[in-house]
């Protein structure tokens, strides 16, 4: 379905060096990063809470399996304990649907391990 394209091509996009390295440069300062580099990112992260609301929308509407959901949840909490992804939400959290902020507020995140 789409959220699983748009999952996967966004799990594509992290692969590539030149993103995963400003990922992981943003996390340690996101001051440290140039302004087109915040955009790229802002841009692929604010991608993946668009999919990851879509989801949530899909799933309260009852058309999106619970499994599904759950393990889409799942892949999407994870970043969130990253300080970039939590940066940008606090960013642009306003453009998303109401019920998916307190969703995503809610959500009770951990260290983002990547090693």
């Amino acid at each position: 379905h789409e959220m699983s394209r748009e999952h996967r091509f966004a799990s594509q996009m992290m692969a590539t060096g030149s993103l995963s390295d400003i990922f992981v440069r943003a996390n340690k300062d996101y001051d440290s990063i140039t302004e087109a580099e915040a955009v790229q990112l802002v841009v692929f992260v604010t991608g993946l809470f668009r999919a990851w609301e879509s989801a949530f929308i899909e799933n309260r509407e009852g058309n999106l399996d619970t499994n599904v959901w759950a393990a889409l949840s799942r892949d999407y909490i994870q970043p969130m304990g990253s300080a970039a992804f939590r940066h940008i939400w606090k960013l642009r959290k306003q453009n998303y649907d109401p019920d998916f902020q307190k969703y995503v507020d809610s959500v009770e995140s951990r260290e983002y391990i990547v090693k």
